[in-house]
């Protein structure tokens, strides 16, 4: 028996033709004013446009890096100031929209694998290959060691509420 299913949202792709990395990107995210910064293991952090056009390289940093965040922007805003990078020598970054290094925070022994704001903007989880789950606050303050895995914890996210994290 056949069930017809509904019509799928089509996702329009394009690539920009001029690569700026040199070397695979290991992380991107999107800012409330739809700006995009990518990080690579070229140590290299860029800005994009909506249209995936380069603007700008931000900055470069002295160790790999594995993901960035952009801290969410209040409804109706014009987009964050501030962005989070997580790091393969266990530090996260804070970084400013003009490629400032804000604050590096020495977070795991062995590489962050993965950084989230919290949805209520006033935490940010980080896990690592360390096996350990801990909260910060905005600016980078340690809070608390939420969970500890029997191995490298890969990914997390914060509950609508922003009062649980779930990690694997």
């Amino acid at each position: 028996q056949r069930h017809k299913c509904a019509a799928m949202p089509r996702l329009l792709t394009s690539q920009h033709p001029a690569s700026k990395h040199s070397e695979i990107v290991t992380g991107v995210s999107w800012s409330g004013a739809n700006e995009l910064v990518s990080v690579a293991d070229d140590k290299k952090i860029w800005m994009w446009n909506v249209e995936g056009e380069p603007q700008a390289m931000l900055c470069e940093t002295d160790t790999f890096c594995t993901e960035a965040r952009w801290f969410p922007s209040l409804q109706g805003g014009k987009g964050s100031e501030l962005f989070v990078v997580g790091c393969t020598d266990g530090s996260f970054k804070l970084v400013s929209r003009r490629g400032q290094i804000e604050k590096s925070v020495p977070a795991h022994q062995g590489a962050v694998t993965c950084v989230r704001w919290s949805h209520d903007n006033t935490s940010l989880a980080t896990c690592g290959e360390d096996g350990v789950v801990k909260s910060w606050s905005r600016v980078g303050m340690f809070r608390a060691n939420l969970g500890q895995g029997e191995g490298t914890v890969y990914t997390l996210c914060w509950s609508p509420e922003s009062d649980q994290v779930l990690f694997s």
